[in-house]
């Protein structure tokens, strides 16, 4: 029989952010260079007619590229700040607190 852990368990919250953090920074150390090396390809093509758009954009591209990587590695972050600091209402706030 599966035991009920309880979900705000501080070494449950520690092991899961462990976790996730590690396949975050895994997941943007495997895919940060492919990703680079095709935009770096569209940023060398010679197209007569799109060279100054491609040459505009393909930075922005990357800037963004950068900045989802940044957010899905700050994510657990945040997410264990949150959940740490997080105040749960008691059973007994959901009671009426005057009778009628």
């Amino acid at each position: 029989m599966m035991e009920d852990f309880d979900s705000d368990s501080l070494i449950l919250i520690g092991l899961y952010f462990i976790v996730y953090l590690f396949m975050m920074i895994i997941f943007t150390y495997v895919f940060h260079y492919p990703i680079d090396l095709i935009l770096g390809t569209f940023e060398r093509a010679t197209v007569t007619g799109a060279t100054t758009q491609l040459q505009t954009y393909i930075p922005y591209y990357r800037t963004a590229l950068i900045m989802a990587f940044a957010l899905g590695v700050g994510t657990p972050v945040a997410w264990v700040i949150m959940k740490i600091f997080s105040r749960e209402p008691a059973t007994y706030y959901n009671k009426r607190r005057y009778l009628e």
